[in-house]
C-alpha cells in the first residue's frame, strides 16, 4: 500500500470501521486490536481481562481498515518501523467517542 493512497473516502473501509467500534460500544468493548496474518487477519475485541475473537478478516481489508484508523488519529502513514499513538473522535448516536490508536512495528 503506498503512502498516498487515502481512505477516509472509501465507503466501504469507513462503514467497516465505523460499525467495528459501534459494535465495540454495545458490548462495553475496551480495547479493539487488529492482528494481521499472512492471509487472514483478526479484529478481537478485549473485556475486562478476556481478548477474544470478534471477526476474521481478508488480510488486505484489514490493512485497509488499519490505514483508516492511522489517518484519522493523524499518524505518520509513511512510518511502520516505529510505534505510534494517536487519537480521533467518532459520533455515534448522540454519543462521541475517543477512539485511541496505537501500532507497533
Amino acid at each position: 500500500m503506498g503512502g498516498t493512497e487515502t481512505y477516509t473516502k472509501d465507503a466501504a473501509v469507513t462503514t467497516g470501521a465505523r460499525e467495528i467500534i459501534e459494535r465495540a460500544a454495545r458490548h462495553q468493548i475496551a480495547n479493539i486490536h487488529i492482528e494481521p496474518g499472512p492471509r487472514l487477519a483478526l479484529v478481537r475485541y478485549r473485556r475486562g481481562r478476556e481478548l477474544y475473537i470478534a471477526n476474521k478478516l481478508p488480510s488486505a481489508a484489514a490493512e485497509k481498515l488499519a490505514h483508516y484508523f492511522k489517518e484519522q488519529a493523524a499518524l505518520d502513514l509513511n512510518r511502520a518501523d516505529v510505534p505510534q499513538a494517536g487519537r480521533f473522535e467518532m459520533q455515534l448516536g448522540r454519543l462521541t467517542y475517543t477512539v485511541e490508536v496505537d501500532t507497533l512495528p
